[in-house]
């Protein structure tokens, strides 16, 4: 294995020499501030808190906080800038609901990995079937693009509406918790 320290000791040495073979006042100048002691950092004034570090996304999920399922495959977390939401509330609107919470989750493919889609599509599907979930698919009026899937998943008194939306280099997978459209929470 290569020493990582012989090229930092030669940029090191150089750094040095440069300024001595430049101009040999600057020798003299960097010599001084080096001998100098380091100066200490600047403390925070006590009346100035640090704000609270923002928690990182996750690089990629184990499964769904909301569903309760396990991803065979792990997706990534995707944000909403508002537009999975209006995807997601046209087509609820088409079954009748209307989402309350939401998550969207991604998985990079290769391109034309279609042994690869179908894996992710089944196992996530499976996760579904095999922690009680009741599948259902329904053609949605309004999905934007005719290769979105969309199914209601039941379970108990909940019902997800899933989204399915495969691209060529990747699958994304929309989905939220609904209600009927005149109930009301307080």
């Amino acid at each position: 294995m290569r020493s990582l320290f012989r090229p930092l000791l030669t940029a090191l040495t150089l750094s040095l020499a440069i300024p001595t073979i430049v101009n040999p006042a600057l020798a003299q100048d960097a010599a001084k501030d080096a001998a100098k002691p380091a100066a200490k950092p600047a403390a925070k004034p006590p009346t100035q808190k640090a704000a609270p570090a923002k928690p990182a996304m996750p690089r990629t999920m184990p499964g769904s906080p909301m569903a309760q399922i396990p991803f065979a495959d792990q997706p990534f977390p995707l944000q909403d800038d508002g537009t999975f939401r209006g995807i997601l509330d046209k087509i609820a609107a088409d079954a009748n609901r209307r989402c309350t919470r939401q998550e969207q989750f991604g998985w990079e493919i290769a391109k034309g990995d279609q042994e690869r889609l179908d894996r992710i599509f089944g196992g996530t599907m499976a996760a579904f079937e095999q922690n009680g979930y009741l599948l259902g698919q329904f053609t949605a009026k309004s999905a934007p693009n005719p290769d979105i899937v969309t199914y209601l998943a039941d379970k108990d008194k909940r019902r997800l509406l899933l989204v399915w939306a495969p691209m060529t280099d990747s699958a994304m997978l929309m989905m939220c918790d609904t209600d009927s459209l005149g109930a009301h929470k307080p």
